[in-house]
């Protein structure tokens, strides 16, 4: 797959899920999401003293530059339509891929 692709072309689904890219208006799902990270997240990844990133700024993040978010996928599902958590490649060849999803 090319590079970039995979954050703005790729959607998986299954009976009841759909990994796709994010959009803007989930950044409040995704903040809440960083809100849980475990402190042994290295530090960059996490919510820093100053409150970075905040909703905006993750938004204004999908919307810039959707190829930062590669390998970061919305967990929506189906049924009701809403995003619950997301999951990334952790490991991804042709032949196979390790999928590490973080859910609320």
């Amino acid at each position: 797959m090319a590079a970039g692709k995979w954050a703005t072309d790729v959607v998986l689904a299954t009976d009841r899920l759909v990994l796709r890219p994010w959009r803007a208006a989930e950044a409040d799902v995704l903040r809440e999401l960083w809100t849980e990270r475990d402190p042994r997240v290295p530090e960059h990844r996490r919510i820093d003293t100053l409150g970075r990133p905040t909703q905006a700024d993750l938004a204004r993040r999908i919307v810039a530059r959707p190829s930062s978010m590669a390998g970061l996928l919305a967990i929506e599902r189906k049924v009701v339509g809403d995003v619950v958590g997301y999951c990334g490649a952790v490991e991804a060849t042709p032949a196979r891929s390790i999928m590490a999803p973080r859910m609320l």
